[in-house]
């Protein structure tokens, strides 16, 4: 561990923090663009060493104003870590971000720098308390001082624990250290995280180590959604507490009604699998606590006896396979769900987890489950992970319940790795984006509203060699969903090239590029008529776009909405057309 000595700022090595006499201060504070590093000041310190003057003097003015600050205090030592970390030794890196919660939490004071707040008024505005890192650094230290942007003190962390409260959702009991952060379930100390942001995205993950005393290494550029899923496998090796899988939004027992269809989420959809995709997942999660099922609590819905008896006679347990979560949990038949039981409560009711059976299970004497359920709700599909319980819902029969070993779903089985892979029923036309000679090829940047439901055409469903032999003489007919529209306008879009006799055009004479749009459910007839005044498209200059706007909707009795359609010159072929199909530029 290094410090810097207050009186010069000069760097000396402490084998742990317990070696440093009379202990330590520590600087917590939002980097700046320019942070002198480890090699500046130890650069800095052997240019003083030559013609012994004060490295203090010559540091940043951040450096300099911590040091005099923290000597001010009596301390002869301070640990700030953007020059106290030999960022250039990926193994001390490591090691200082696997020990930095112990660091802040035996020190004997952390100065909180805002520099951006001059005044208390300005306090609940700082970047400080949107950052990723400062969470830990808010948590660990038993005493910390803010200090404004002159350096002057704002109050300590005690004293402004209300407005603390109302800034970063943590309650004041934890901030004046009357409970410990890990009196709280997982889930709300995840949700604490939610909205906090950091430069790489990996630190989202590693920044969250010591909230839940667990240490994994640190692989900068695996990406910030596999460090987290390795985060959340190393919290699930250590911690009892299953609200770690209690993020994603609930279901209300009362919106049931009559049981939901039951639909299999894809594998590529992070909302169907067990482990959350980063911290942001847990913001609903402020009332979900986790309270085990105890044999003298009221027995849920309408379970007899020895069901209950059962269900609190074992704890569940989960441990990491290849082909999934191997978990031993209770699990219920109920109103058309498969739920886990899992101990949790969401505010005063008791909570679910919505189980999925998947069509292909990967072991015969283990079921393997999605997680979450897709429900109408207000005229839109939902996906709901959880399922509350109501005071009033034990007039419903359980089916069955029972403890099972069943897999769960908890990473995608397609590689980590991006993949320009188009899923079905995108693949149907996807060989159109393969082959440069077709005249078309649909991106589908900007299409979140748009689902393809069917594509049509003469050559469409044949192999994929006479498929990649199409030239538009014979018109592509596609057929889409537009889910934001409140009825789900069916959209209809057919393109090709004219083939027009009138205008010299043949199907070996191919003219210009042509497209249709439209909601009318008569345009989905076969057929290829097109208006050679309105719907023809010339090529536009390279590398712009050409869009044109198209009212949908209106033949259903809305107000309308806005379809945008834009070509470009594709760059490989320039007689191609590249089609972006977006509901808004």
């Amino acid at each position: 561990m290094w410090l810097l000595s207050t009186d010069r700022a000069e760097l000396h090595a402490f084998v742990s923090p317990g070696d440093v006499p009379n202990g330590y201060a520590i600087l917590s504070h939002v980097w700046n663009k320019e942070e002198q590093s480890f090699q500046d000041l130890r650069a800095l310190q052997r240019e003083c060493a030559a013609d012994g003057s004060n490295p203090r003097d010559k540091a940043s003015e951040k450096i300099r104003r911590c040091c005099e600050v923290a000597e001010s205090h009596g301390f002869q030592w301070i640990w700030n870590d953007t020059c106290c970390i030999d960022k250039t030794s990926s193994a001390e890196l490591s090691e200082a971000i696997n020990s930095m919660y112990r660091y802040y939490s035996l020190t004997k004071v952390c100065f909180a720098y805002l520099g951006d707040v001059s005044r208390l008024y300005e306090f609940d505005e700082s970047r400080w308390h949107q950052r990723g890192w400062t969470l830990q650094e808010l948590l660990a230290p038993r005493l910390v001082v803010f200090l404004s942007r002159d350096w002057t003190v704002l109050g300590t962390k005690f004293k402004l624990s209300a407005t603390l409260e109302q800034v970063t959702g943590i309650p004041a009991t934890v901030l004046r250290h009357e409970m410990r952060p890990a009196d709280l379930s997982i889930a709300v100390r995840m949700g604490f995280a939610a909205r906090r942001v950091t430069t790489r995205p990996e630190d989202r993950a590693y920044s969250l180590m010591g909230l839940f005393d667990v240490n994994i290494p640190t692989l900068y550029g695996e990406g910030g959604e596999r460090a987290f899923r390795r985060l959340q496998e190393e919290i699930m090796k250590h911690s009892p507490d299953t609200t770690l899988f209690a993020w994603g939004a609930a279901l209300a027992a009362h919106r049931l009604g009559t049981p939901p269809k039951l639909e299999h989420p894809s594998h590529a959809d992070n909302r169907s699998l067990l482990f959350a995709s980063s911290p942001s997942d847990f913001d609903s999660c402020q009332t979900v606590r986790f309270k085990p099922y105890k044999v003298d609590e009221t027995p849920l819905l309408d379970m007899d006896d020895d069901q209950w008896l059962d269900l609190a006679a074992h704890v569940p347990t989960f441990s990491i396979t290849p082909y999934g979560i191997l978990a031993h949990i209770f699990i219920i038949n109920w109103r058309g769900l498969i739920v886990a039981l899992l101990g949790w409560l969401e505010g005063d009711h008791r909570c679910g987890l919505i189980l999925n059976p998947c069509e292909h299970p990967v072991d015969p004497q283990h079921q393997l489950f999605d997680i979450s359920v897709e429900v109408d709700v207000y005229l839109n599909k939902t996906m709901f992970r959880l399922v509350t319980f109501n005071e009033d819902d034990d007039d419903v029969s359980i089916t069955s319940a029972g403890w099972r070993d069943v897999y769960l779903s908890h990473r995608p089985l397609a590689s980590n790795l991006e993949s320009s892979f188009v899923p079905d029923p995108w693949g149907s036309i996807q060989f159109l984006e393969l082959d440069l000679e077709s005249p078309f090829c649909f991106s589908q940047e900007g299409t979140s509203g748009l689902v393809l439901t069917e594509a049509r055409g003469p050559l469409l469903g044949e192999s994929s060699g006479t498929l990649l032999s199409w030239t538009g003489a014979e018109p592509l007919l596609l057929s889409f969903e537009h889910r934001r529209s409140r009825h789900r306008t069916c959209v209809t879009i057919r393109v090709g090239r004219c083939t027009n006799r009138a205008g010299g055009f043949s199907a070996h004479n191919l003219g210009p590029h042509w497209m249709t749009i439209s909601t009318d459910p008569r345009a989905a007839a076969p057929g290829g008529e097109h208006s050679c005044a309105t719907d023809h498209f010339s090529i536009p200059d390279l590398w712009s776009t050409t869009w044109r706007e198209h009212r949908i909707g209106s033949a259903l009795g809305e107000h309308g909405q806005s379809l945008y359609v834009g070509f470009e010159q594709c760059s490989f072929n320039p007689e191609r057309l590249v089609v972006t199909l977006a509901d808004r530029i």
